[in-house]
């Protein structure tokens, strides 16, 4: 995770904490975003879903409760420091990360970057990042990408 602890007025340690104290209290009551479990249900018909994570990996058995209660679909959770490194034989990444965003893109692969305030580019971003304002534009991407495979056969 990429933080600019400084612009905070924080220190990493008091970030450590801050994150440890999320993790492992406060993630569970987190609502899905808008959307998200609706489109990933309509795309798991044609897709694989794999959830690579950057969350610590004690917090798994409270990720798979998260899961389940909102009904996210997926074929395979995965805990990683590095999301970018565990990427193999992947259609496309959503992410919220730029950095992870742009090492995905190098790596040949098609990322969907979902716009917020900490994401913004600083640099002409490559065409295989797709920034996306929500859920229902990830959709159409994947309703596209369906479309394509579809006149291909």
């Amino acid at each position: 995770i990429y933080f600019d602890y400084w612009r905070c007025g924080i220190s990493q340690e008091q970030s450590d904490f801050i994150l440890s104290q999320f993790h492992n209290n406060e993630c569970k009551n987190v609502l899905p975003i808008a959307h998200c479990t609706e489109v990933l249900q309509a795309v798991r018909s044609c897709f694989y879903i794999y959830i690579i994570t950057g969350r610590p990996l004690n917090t798994r058995s409270m990720s798979k409760q998260w899961l389940k209660k909102y009904k996210v679909p997926y074929d395979y959770l995965l805990f990683s420091e590095n999301k970018s490194a565990e990427v193999k034989n992947i259609n496309f990444f959503i992410e919220d990360c730029r950095e992870i965003a742009y090492n995905l893109a190098q790596k040949g692969i098609t990322t969907i970057l979902i716009d917020y305030p900490w994401n913004k580019p600083i640099l002409e971003e490559p065409t295989l990042i797709k920034r996306v304002k929500c859920w229902q534009d990830i959709q159409m991407i994947f309703n596209n990408s369906i479309t394509q495979r579809r006149k291909q056969l």
